[in-house]
């Protein structure tokens, strides 16, 4: 699956601005807040640093700060800290908007469950006002769910988070990310799944990066910086990341590299392995641009994945996004920017990979492509248009297959998950209700789990939504309300 990094969340602000809106008679009510100016802030050093830039010197009195050890600076953001307090605890409505937002909040969800070889599915659950969401697995035939990884209980203070975690191939281990506190560095460990234990594998300065396991489940792909200087993984600039592979029950210091770009060190490089583990796909990218380079390496076998080639090139211009979906023998199916900046869907040969040999399989058309996947030979398309998603299916060879039905009002739809042996499985948002599990193994969608709110004092059932063109003449785009039915 190839997905936009960010997508839309619509339906919390549906039910938090009734909220705030009934917060107006209660601080009407209230004894007003002490004024700003009354606050007296800690003085922060200024010292006489500069740097050079270019042969000019440019000042940096605060540059102090950047040690984040430093005594000084914790004493400052301490008192920083006690200033903010007594003023927000002063704030009267304060206690009611943490209890009426802790009541919004308080409803049992979870994740769109992923599928693996075999049957197992792994799935994160919430049972409302839980920290981190726990992991789960389940088998197939199974009355319920196992506990696997409860990332609240990792440390006493909450200071460690789960950042992600992908299951091997056929669910026997789960690589999952650990951040300390709140940083984007990176700790993947390795837990069997059978007994519920972590493997030694730590595997360390990783940052801004997927996880791709190879199909025999011996080992993951993952991309990595160099080690920084002791006391500087925060401030030390991070550039050079490289793509390496880990193989089970070995040290890190033994992972080969896989790919590197020393003449490019600021771009970022990440890794994916197609579903039937014949190819790595690479994609070299600047920063947070939306264009990308896509390489590739033959794995060949994908029981016994020969890593030692070298990736070969396919779009290297950088001038378009470039995403595989997908791919049948040498055929590959991409989503691409290239000449549709809305994106388009193409059929192209890895030994003629050239855009002059593609074949258009989902043209550019009204509404945005968001993501596309592939499962059973078809793919599924999850288009935006005027702000509302729209499924579509098509064959390898671009004959429209029919659209999926989403309930009404549904504005967007989170995530989307296929395997070529199982079928699509979905996140639905609606305005009202939290992200229901939605699956389909032919034209039409249907429900197959869903997270139900508790009962609050807004019932999901009483708020009527709808959905309207704005009638501005220089541009449409699509509107939505909700209200209580009463």
């Amino acid at each position: 699956m190839f997905s936009l990094m960010h997508m839309r969340h619509y339906h919390a602000l549906a039910v938090l601005l009734p909220a705030f809106a009934a917060a107006t008679s209660v601080r009407s009510q209230a004894a007003e807040a002490p004024a700003p100016s009354e606050l007296k802030y800690p003085p922060a050093q200024r010292d006489s640093t500069t740097d050079t830039y270019f042969g000019t010197q440019v000042p940096a009195p605060y540059q102090w700060m950047e040690e984040l050890d430093s005594p000084a600076l914790q004493q400052w953001v301490e008192e920083e800290n006690k200033l903010a307090f007594s003023y927000l605890e002063k704030i009267p409505v304060r206690n009611w908007m943490k209890e009426r937002l802790t009541t919004l909040w308080n409803y049992a969800r979870e994740s769109t469950p992923e599928l693996v070889e075999g049957g197992r599915i792994f799935l994160g659950k919430n049972s409302g006002l839980q920290n981190q969401s726990v992991v789960y697995f389940q088998d197939p035939g199974a009355p319920a769910p196992n506990l696997l990884l409860d990332p609240n209980t990792l440390s006493a203070d909450g200071s460690l988070a789960l950042l992600g975690y992908q299951p091997s191939p056929h669910g026997v281990y789960l690589a999952y990310n650990l951040s300390q506190g709140g940083s984007d560095w990176l700790t993947i460990h390795v837990r069997e799944v059978a007994t519920g234990k972590d493997l030694p594998d730590t595997i360390r300065w990783v940052k801004f990066s997927g996880l791709a396991w190879t199909k025999d489940g011996k080992g993951f792909f993952y991309s990595r910086y160099p080690e920084p200087p002791a006391g500087k993984s925060i401030s030390q600039q991070v550039i050079n990341q490289k793509i390496y592979y880990h193989r089970l029950g070995t040290e890190q210091s033994a992972d080969p590299l896989i790919y590197e770009r020393p003449d490019l060190p600021a771009w970022m490089s990440g890794g994916s392995v197609t579903e039937d583990g014949r190819y790595l796909f690479i994609y070299l990218q600047n920063g947070t641009a939306p264009q990308n380079e896509l390489f590739y390496l033959d794995l060949r076998s994908p029981l016994k994945p020969s890593i030692s080639g070298e990736p070969k090139p396919l779009y290297t211009k950088n001038d378009a996004e470039y995403g595989v979906i997908g791919h049948a023998g040498k055929t590959l199916f991409i989503q691409t920017t290239l000449d549709a900046p809305k994106r388009r869907i193409v059929a192209a040969r890895l030994d003629q990979p050239d855009p002059a040999h593609w074949r258009v399989l989902v043209p550019e058309g009204e509404g945005v492509i968001q993501a596309s996947s592939m499962a059973g030979g078809q793919i599924l398309v999850n288009y935006e248009v005027v702000a509302k998603s729209r499924l579509a299916l098509f064959s390898t060879e671009g004959r429209p297959l029919g659209e999926l039905s989403l309930p009404a009002m549904a504005p967007s739809v989170g995530s989307l998950r296929a395997t070529t042996r199982t079928p699509f499985i979905m996140g639905s948002r609606l305005f009202s209700t939290p992200i229901r599990c939605i699956g389909t193994n032919s034209r039409r969608a249907r429900r197959t789990c869903s997270s139900s709110p508790r009962s609050i004092s807004i019932q999901p059932p009483t708020i009527s939504s709808r959905s309207f063109i704005h009638p501005r003449p220089a541009r449409r785009f699509r509107c939505s309300s909700s209200r209580n039915g009463t």
